[in-house]
């Protein structure tokens, strides 16, 4: 985002005449049953400004000359999308559509090879390692032999195995911070087996940290803690959620608020928000900032606060 805004802005020096930003998983949201994937659900954000007609006109007619589109989040959409005509041709390198066009696909590594197969030779692939599969092991071992847990062999051996029949979430655990999550979890279900996403991974996290945090308390589920029992909690999810939506990662004291600064305890918020200490120049001493250990976590936070507020009607 802050890429396409400095190229946009001419911060970082460029040629393009129209830079797109496209969130595939936003699209996917959008499409409804059966209906196809046009280059017009490319554009939501230019078409208010501009016109989707003549943008896609202009792109077409100079096969996309000037233009870069930014196709973030490949491995978020579901087949349908991924063979649809225009991003069969948009990936292509024997198609003539948009050929011009500077075109960057983002990917969680498990669907690169995918991508890198449609690209062909017309691909120039970067990959973020993090960790390697060897680290990942590594990691586990070294997490489990420290935990005090027993049977640390077999639990770190289970946890090796399900990640294997789970591509989708064994690509995550190529960040560390992400990794750990997995870890904390699989030690908090003991044998029993981990969900098979990154949304039930974060619903344990959670519920693993408010546990932790507020001892003798019972969670059956987290989207139905009464608030006597955990005040602070719902506001901290609408805080996530509130600056999920702006992209606001580093909180100050004054994003909290009295009535959440008060939850505070230990240096954190549930074990969910931390506090950190941080030089300011411009102050006589240090400031304090709240972070989540994890974007990811933010917005799983935010996700709560919206599952709360939707209508058991709506589906969601």
């Amino acid at each position: 985002r802050k890429y396409c805004k400095d190229l946009s802005s001419g911060t970082l020096p460029n040629d393009y005449q129209l830079v797109i930003l496209c969130h595939l998983r936003e699209v996917s949201w959008c499409l409804e049953e059966n209906e196809q994937l046009t280059l017009r659900h490319f554009l939501p954000n230019c078409s208010r400004q501009f016109g989707e007609v003549a943008i896609i006109e202009k792109l077409e007619k100079s096969r996309g000359k000037g233009a870069l589109l930014i196709l973030d989040g490949y491995d978020e959409i579901n087949d349908q999308m991924k063979n649809s005509k225009v991003m069969k041709n948009l990936l292509s390198s024997n198609s003539h559509y948009l050929d011009e066009c500077d075109l960057i696909v983002s990917t969680r590594p498990f669907t690169c090879p995918e991508v890198i197969a449609r690209m062909e030779y017309r691909c120039i692939h970067v990959e973020i390692l993090g960790f390697t599969e060897k680290k990942i092991n590594l990691f586990i071992d070294n997490y489990f032999s420290k935990s005090g847990v027993p049977h640390k062999e077999k639990m770190a051996d289970h946890l090796k195995e399900t990640l294997q029949s789970l591509p989708s979430v064994q690509g995550m655990c190529r960040l560390p911070v992400v990794l750990k999550v997995i870890c904390k979890v699989q030690e908090y279900l003991k044998e029993k087996g981990l969900p098979h996403t990154m949304g039930g991974i974060y619903r344990l996290y959670i519920k693993r940290q408010l546990l932790q945090s507020s001892k003798g308390l019972k969670i059956t589920n987290i989207l139905e803690i009464p608030n006597h029992l955990l005040p602070g909690f719902s506001p901290l999810c609408q805080l996530s959620y509130n600056f999920s939506l702006t992209q606001k990662l580093v909180l100050s004291e004054e994003d909290l608020g009295e009535d959440l600064a008060k939850h505070v305890k230990r240096g954190s918020i549930y074990e969910l928000l931390f506090a950190e200490s941080a030089d300011d120049f411009d102050a006589a001493s240090p400031v304090q900032l709240y972070m989540f250990i994890h974007k990811t976590i933010q917005e799983a936070l935010a996700a709560v606060h919206v599952a709360k507020q939707s209508k058991p009607e709506q589906g969601r």
